[in-house]
């Protein structure tokens, strides 16, 4: 696609796909793009030589924005900022994406941040301001080593995904994630403590080298526990119990609480 047509219209275009391609940031084909001012999709995966995303501020009715396997793309424009309607940005295996704009902050609509693998070496306070996420991954990014303080304002979180991370502690303002019901730690291999958690957990995995679990008897809602490969877990403060699911594979050291009255557990 080294050239561009004179005579495609695309004012009333709602989807478009330019997976795999060989598509630069200064693609003369761009200007032409914009001109599809109704686009709801736009996916860009495999985009194999992009480096930068294009201006998107034209794109006011964007809601899903595909950058999966961009192997090469170092930074997001500033402008997607402007895209006000985005509810999805799939950022997975963005291996040379260190950061994220601040700009991600004003995404108002934003229900989806998927960073899985992506090279992310910190995520931006702004990302507080995104009051209606519901998901956000950030598994196996192995760069990553804290959380902001202000994922505590994530009002919406119900699914928190940072397995593989290099995170040494997770922030005390995640207790203020009232509808997270997902927290998945799974091979965080430098997670030495953990704050106190949001009652409304159902699902909660860890595997690190954490010697102290926070009160767990608070969880009231929670359902499944997966505490595999905690090597320097010593003990199991009082289990909630609504618990249907316990393991506890390759933890040495680990004495089990009285499970007396678990009638479901497995």
């Amino acid at each position: 696609m080294s050239s561009s047509a004179s005579n495609l219209h695309l004012h009333k275009l709602v989807v478009l796909q330019l997976s795999r391609n060989k598509l630069t940031e200064d693609w003369e084909g761009w200007r032409l793009i914009m001109t599809a001012k109704r686009l709801k999709v736009l996916d860009l995966s495999y985009s194999q030589d992009l480096r930068c995303t294009p201006d998107l501020s034209t794109f006011t009715e964007l809601e899903i924005l595909i950058l999966k396997d961009c192997y090469k793309l170092e930074q997001v424009h500033p402008s997607i900022g402007k895209v006000k309607s985005l509810v999805s940005l799939d950022l997975t295996y963005c291996g040379k994406l260190q950061k994220l704009p601040t700009e991600v902050g004003e995404l108002e609509e934003l229900k989806e941040l998927l960073l899985v693998y992506a090279g992310i070496t910190e995520i931006p306070m702004s990302i507080g301001s995104l009051r209606k996420l519901q998901k956000l991954s950030a598994s196996s990014c192995r760069s990553l080593v804290e959380m902001p303080l202000s994922i505590g304002n994530l009002s919406s979180l119900e699914i928190l995904l940072i397995t593989g991370t290099s995170i040494s502690h997770l922030p005390e303002s995640i207790q203020n994630l009232s509808f997270l019901q997902s927290l998945d730690l799974k091979g965080c291999k430098e997670l030495r403590s953990l704050p106190a958690l949001p009652s409304g957990l159902t699902y909660l995995q860890v595997n690190s080298p954490i010697p102290i679990l926070p009160q767990l008897s608070c969880l009231i809602h929670l359902e499944e526990l997966y505490l595999c490969g905690c090597n320097q877990l010593e003990y199991i403060p009082e289990l909630p119990s609504r618990l249907l699911k316990l393991c506890a594979d390759s933890c040495p050291k680990l004495i089990l609480p009285k499970l007396d009255g678990f009638k479901y557990l497995e």
